[in-house]
């Protein structure tokens, strides 16, 4: 999702808790549809969705170390990622099979989306 589209479903958002509206019906039945649209946008797309992935991120979105041997390693579920570098993923693998570079993802939203799909329930917290 782009910038704009974020913006303009807040806008939506904004300007309709802030109207009352005393028009007629089907406006406000379209000013209804307009704010369910837009809070779906904005709950879909995270104002955080095109941050970059780091450590800290992943710990809170729910990520932990299996093998204490090896704590370089995170693991949700199917995925795991190799964090030798805090703000720097080394690797990404899917069920222990590494995914190609150009598959990795660069975004906290490419992350919530991959582990949708794997059906991987992330557990995000604020507070790092």
């Amino acid at each position: 999702m782009t910038d704009d589209v974020r913006a303009a479903a807040e806008r939506i958002v904004r300007s309709v808790h802030e109207t009352v509206y005393t028009g007629p019906l089907a406006l406000q039945g379209k000013l209804a549809d307009a704010l369910v649209l837009a809070d779906a946008v904005l709950t879909e797309h995270p104002a955080d969705d095109g941050e970059p992935v780091d450590e800290a991120w992943l710990r809170a979105a729910g990520f932990t170390v299996k093998d204490v041997e090896n704590d370089a390693v995170l693991h949700a579920g199917l995925l795991s990622v190799c964090v030798y570098e805090p703000d720097d993923p080394v690797f990404w693998r899917v069920d222990y099979e590494r995914l190609p570079e150009e598959l990795w993802p660069k975004t906290r939203g490419h992350v919530r989306r991959l582990c949708a799909a794997l059906g991987v329930t992330l557990t995000e917290r604020s507070d790092p």
